[in-house]
């Protein structure tokens, strides 16, 4: 809504479809605009010169005041991606897992085509698999590096995690070994919060937020 303010673009769901991207003009700006949202809600990020930055800055938060548009830290935006089941590169993705550990399966095509270290990534064996958790709840945020049991028995490791003030839950990506289903802990400073795989992301599964014309 406050976006449409700055352009004569047709940002509607059937002209701008969720994950796609169109050049448009925004407050006198030329900006590359990418339907997508790291956390959850409708909206686009913004790519542009630097030079123009400040002016598309300046102008969404006067055109975002009479809408109560306010800044967000980087704590809040790593809440709300774990709600919607999104992996951060450099924590939950890293160099040191392949793409299929990491559950990005769905983008690695190798049927019928030849690229730098297809042949590795298919004899590597699948040590471990990126699980999101929803743990408890306890007097402790999950963060990182904390280890996971599978009826006491060390079964892997979270990468991130943040407690979700959107679904009221404490979540955490971990890397656990193919076998550890059920009867999950996670230590946190010593204590023990029971936890358990979520098949999807707890915030919007099915996108409806992401794909709706007017956020």
């Amino acid at each position: 809504a406050v976006l449409s303010l700055l352009t004569d673009h047709d940002l509607s769901a059937a002209a701008f479809p969720w994950l796609t991207a169109q050049t448009i003009d925004v407050a006198g700006k030329t900006a590359i605009a990418i339907r997508v949202s790291y956390v959850g809600e409708c909206g686009w990020e913004l790519h542009a010169d630097m030079a123009d930055l400040p002016a598309i800055y300046a102008a969404l938060i006067k055109a975002g005041e009479p809408q109560g548009i306010a800044h967000i830290g980087a704590y809040a935006a790593n809440s709300m991606r774990l709600e919607k089941g999104y992996p951060a590169w450099g924590m939950d993705l890293t160099t040191e897992r392949s793409p299929i550990e990491c559950g990005l399966a769905r983008f690695v095509k190798t049927d019928g085509r030849s690229f730098t270290g297809r042949d590795g990534l298919l004899k590597r064996p699948v040590h471990l698999s990126l699980k999101l958790l929803e743990l408890e709840a306890g007097s402790f945020d999950p963060f990182t590096m904390h280890p996971v049991l599978a009826e006491g028995t060390a079964c892997g490791l979270v990468t991130s995690g943040a407690y979700g003030h959107r679904t009221g839950k404490a979540l955490a990506f971990a890397y656990l070994k193919p076998d550890a289903t059920s009867n999950l802990t996670v230590e946190i400073c010593g204590t023990g919060f029971k936890a358990a795989i979520l098949d999807q992301p707890p915030y919007d599964p099915t996108n409806e937020r992401l794909r709706a014309s007017d956020r």
